[in-house]
């Protein structure tokens, strides 16, 4: 739900609109929060679900569940930390976030050497360190948003205008992007925890189990390579398109997927030229190193589909199509990776290694499917579309608040000329005078709002391209931009 924080803040920044990306943030927040309520109803009886639904072994279930339900004040502190974190980036403002990140990376080991090994508490004590780095992280991102508002803003400029109610508006909006947004990621999320669950079925659980966390945090470690990327992805092909410069936006996703593709490769080399070692790094196992040493080449090649898949979703996410991304997780995942993936891993007897060619496969499937699809796009449309998501976000907050201090300013000045005409203070000609401030206020608060919804049909309406220059993919450029909108 927060990733749509990228799409509707990068945009409106790219357009200018400054107060729209506060109020964005807000909105993004609150909706993030009751998103929360269905996943901590299910860790609350997390212990039913994995022995009676999905099958889970004892043994497993007994320090899974109560880790779980440990994890829940985590879960809420993370809707701030995404929402504030995509807050941050669409405009640009990286320094702080790798600051933050440095920080709490630091602090992990620390963290969790405490309560799990000098407290004792083991796997339970990893749930308490969790928390509280959450918790570290939210206020040092707190205090960024504060630095960036005081020091890295000038007043014109700044994107934080305090907390208003026009962030109870506009849902509808935000939830055409965000729904489609979450569906994508959950359904990629879901998918490796669904292979794990298959592998905790697999004879000989504790080495496929093994084995595969082993892989999952490989496989993350090169994905974070990758997710920076994809990040700056969403970012400038927001700003651009919000802009309404769709050559520029193409240009900045063509950059992306091209340096997204080279980045892997080198930790790629170095992990194929030295697979034991690196599995010697986490485990003493000689069964699970050695399956790790087999599965190494296919996680290596699945890795380097899944940057371009990556870098494609930060393309996706900056031009508001998510719904294409979760179209084909949908499809790519759900009905051809995970039926595959059982079927060679409990039907063949592959184990492990079924898991992930399955996976192997369908992530590259994906990446042709995504990469195809966006070389395909409209990009002259895609800022058009921008520049109306722009309007109707600042249409669903931003007028309403401005009309709103429009009609107060009248009727303080209202208020003022009543009460000196009933106190008899002053002249008649005072009284005179601010009844004509009064009708001048009116007047103004009335032009100012027909300039505003002008400006905003304007916006919402088509932005003229050249005429007699045709192209699928952003030859040309809109006339009108956000500026001249503005």
């Amino acid at each position: 739900m927060g990733s749509a924080v990228e799409t509707f803040c990068g945009q409106a920044f790219g357009a200018k609109h400054f107060p729209v990306v506060g109020l964005v943030l807000q909105r993004a927040v609150l909706l993030c929060l009751l998103t929360c309520g269905l996943p901590l109803a299910l860790w609350l009886r997390a212990d039913w679900l994995m022995m009676r639904v999905m099958g889970q072994q004892p043994e497993v279930v007994a320090l899974a569940a109560p880790f779980v339900r440990r994890l829940s004040p985590g879960l809420c502190m993370w809707a701030f930390i995404t929402c504030i974190k995509n807050y941050l980036s669409s405009q640009g403002v990286v320094a702080p976030l790798t600051v933050v990140a440095s920080v709490c990376t630091a602090a992990t080991p620390l963290f969790n050497h405490v309560f799990m090994f000098q407290l004792g508490w083991g796997v339970l004590g990893a749930a308490v360190a969790y928390n509280l780095l959450q918790l570290l992280e939210v206020l040092l991102l707190v205090g960024a948003m504060v630095w960036l508002h005081l020091y890295g803003q000038e007043t014109g400029c700044r994107t934080w205008n305090g907390f208003s109610t026009q962030a109870f508006r506009g849902w509808g909006e935000y939830m055409q992007i965000a729904l489609p947004s979450a569906a994508a990621i959950c359904l990629d999320w879901w998918t490796y925890e669904a292979v794990v669950l298959i592998a905790g079925t697999l004879p000989d659980a504790k080495v496929q189990l093994g084995a595969m966390g082993l892989a999952f945090d490989t496989h993350a470690l090169l994905f974070m390579v990758v997710e920076g990327f994809s990040v700056a992805a969403a970012t400038r092909v927001s700003n651009e398109l919000g802009a309404g410069r769709g050559r520029a936006a193409r240009f900045a996703a063509l950059v992306c997927l091209g340096l997204g593709m080279a980045a892997p490769l080198g930790a790629s080399a170095g992990l194929l030229s030295a697979p034991r070692q690196w599995a010697g790094l986490f485990t003493k196992d000689s069964n699970i190193t050695s399956l790790v040493v087999a599965l190494m080449p296919v996680l290596t090649l699945s890795n380097l589909a899944d940057s371009v898949v990556s870098v494609s979703s930060g393309v996706l996410r900056g031009s508001g199509r998510q719904e294409l991304a979760f179209k084909v997780n949908l499809a790519v995942y759900w009905f051809l990776g995970l039926p595959l993936a059982a079927y060679l891993a409990l039907r063949n007897h592959m184990g492990a290694m079924g898991l992930w060619l399955a996976m192997g496969f369908a992530s590259a499937l994906q990446a042709v499917i995504l990469l195809g699809g966006i070389l395909q796009f409209d990009w002259p449309e895609e800022a058009r579309k921008a520049l109306r998501r722009v309007a109707a976000s600042e249409e669903a907050g931003m007028l309403a608040s401005a009309e709103a201090a429009d009609a107060s300013g009248a009727g303080t000045a209202a208020i003022i000329a009543a009460e000196v005409a009933e106190r008899g203070e002053g002249s008649a000609a005072t009284a005179t005078a601010l009844t004509a401030a009064v009708a001048a206020v009116a007047v103004t608060a009335e032009t100012q709002s027909r300039q505003r919804r002008g400006s905003l049909e304007a916006a919402a309406g088509h932005v003229m391209l050249h005429a007699g220059l045709g192209s699928r993919h952003g030859v040309h450029e809109p006339l009108l931009t956000a500026e001249h909108i503005t």
